[in-house]
């Protein structure tokens, strides 16, 4: 039998997973609101050992609780203005939203519902989004991740990473990578994240973490979407 390839995983492939996949089935299809990404397999296929970082996990639980509180408040608007969810904007609630929840909100939520003539049928999806992400984000935390860690604090690390690239939360996404590689051997960090898979990025980070923790880890940092479980296992 082929031994395992551990892959560490960023918050975005937990996200693009649980729509493309939990949330998807949970809701019969409807609210197909994320693109799998090439995620889908890393999760399905016994061949790789999935594991996620504290900074990672805490960002995807982050991110479901608002989006949880935003099909709550698109569908408390459809209800009280008797307007489809086309009218709806961020900031007509009480939810607290950021830009990436206006992109998924535009381009997933909006774009999606093209296809529902009526804000019965809206509101029906809606509905189900807000009942069902709790229990989408407890399946892929429980059930679909392998192995989950503490979150890793080197303020010298991040702050060095964010003083040459500039990435926020980024940072600490990388510091939990450089960690899991030195302590558990996870030499793959998988992103959808241009400011953590882009090349430049990539030689720069490599180059802080040599300098401030170890000299001798090894992260090579892929995109699912040109990186398959197949050329992994090769």
């Amino acid at each position: 039998m082929t031994e395992a390839v551990s892959v560490n995983v960023d918050n975005n492939i937990l996200v693009n997973y649980l729509y493309s996949t939990i949330l998807a089935a949970a809701t019969d299809g409807d609210a197909e609101f994320e693109y799998d990404k090439g995620c889908r397999e890393y999760f399905e296929l016994p061949e790789i050992y999935v594991v996620a970082g504290g900074k990672a996990i805490d960002e995807f639980e982050n991110l479901c609780e608002r989006r949880r509180l935003l099909y709550q408040d698109i569908e408390d608007f459809i209800l009280e203005t008797d307007n489809d969810i086309f009218e709806y904007e961020l900031g007509w609630g009480d939810s607290h939203s950021n830009s990436n929840d206006q992109t998924h909100l535009r381009k997933g939520v909006k774009m999606n519902m093209h296809k529902y003539e009526s804000t019965a049928e809206q509101l029906s999806v809606i509905r189900r989004c807000f009942q069902q992400m709790g229990e989408c984000k407890r399946v892929v935390l429980d059930s679909e991740l392998d192995e989950a860690f503490d979150q890793f604090n080197d303020s010298e690390l991040s702050t060095e990473i964010n003083r040459r690239l500039d990435i926020d939360h980024d940072a600490e996404i990388l510091v939990d990578a450089a960690y899991i590689e030195k302590h558990h051997g996870v030499q793959i960090l998988a992103s959808t994240d241009p400011d953590i898979t882009e090349d430049a990025h990539q030689r720069i980070v490599l180059q802080v973490i040599h300098d401030i923790l170890y000299p001798e880890i090894n992260l090579d940092i892929i995109d699912p979407r040109d990186t398959t479980v197949q050329t992994l296992l090769s």
